[in-house]
């Protein structure tokens, strides 16, 4: 494990409240024909703003398992690897993406408006 694993590891679920990292998105596997033309080797990296240029339904499908990592939780598949990989929705034309945090990334969250999320009685 180099020190960039271990920033974000020692940063767990348990100690990243208020923590953010951005999280590389990779396509390392695409079969058939994607109509949004990803290709293996397409890069985006997702920080507080959603990613210009991938695919709506690949993105949707993608986006709980980003912000458990931006969060710092943690999944690894393949095993040992430090990353995961999700499919899109597309059966018949599967693309993979793989997610790692991006280390060095994390930054404090902005403090949440105390306000936000509860409705006034009418």
């Amino acid at each position: 494990m180099n020190e960039n694993e271990k920033e974000i590891q020692a940063q767990g679920p348990q100690t990243s409240v208020g923590k953010s990292w951005d999280v590389k998105v990779k396509v390392v596997y695409q079969k058939g024909v994607c109509n949004f033309g990803h290709k293996v080797g397409n890069e985006w990296t997702v920080g507080p703003t959603t990613p210009e240029g991938i695919c709506n339904a690949a993105y949707a499908a993608i986006y709980p398992h980003i912000r458990v990592l931006q969060r710092g939780g943690q999944y690894e598949y393949p095993k040992g690897s430090g990353v995961c990989r999700f499919c899109c929705p597309d059966l018949w034309n599967p693309v993979v993406f793989e997610l790692s945090p991006v280390p060095g990334t994390g930054r404090k969250s902005k403090p949440m408006d105390p306000g936000a999320g509860h409705l006034e009685s009418l």
